[in-house]
């Protein structure tokens, strides 16, 4: 498994950050009478993540993509970065297939990359 590049993980940061509740994490069934039955669908989920590498140059974006379209296949694999609220290294792959990632130029010299992750368990 690839790592994250650490200067762009130490970038990653809580502007734009957010975490958000696991999407299918529970099925639920319609019973005959009274409410609903609820029930996990599986013992774990992957939990969507959103943020934003922040204030990097042209050549470090070019570095962001060499990792995403070489290391991870256009991103179909996983990789090992630090968790950006509990610092601890976690298994992460880009939510894909469309809108993984988008390059917002803040000047002619400086970025930002807003990326879509989903946490594994």
């Amino acid at each position: 498994m690839a790592d994250f590049p650490a200067d762009l993980a130490a970038r990653f940061g809580f502007r734009g950050y957010a975490e958000g509740a696991p999407t299918g994490a529970v099925i639920s069934t319609a019973m005959s009478l009274g409410p609903a039955k609820r029930r996990p669908r599986s013992t774990t989920v992957i939990e969507p993540i959103s943020g934003r590498i922040r204030s990097i140059r042209s050549e470090r974006v070019d570095a962001f993509l060499s990792f995403f379209k070489e290391d991870l296949r256009y991103g179909a694999l996983s990789f090992g970065m630090p968790h950006p609220r509990t610092k601890l290294i976690r298994t992460w792959t880009f939510s894909g297939p469309d809108g993984a990632y988008t390059i917002v130029p803040r000047t002619d010299e400086w970025f930002d990359i807003d990326v879509n992750l989903d946490l594994y368990p």
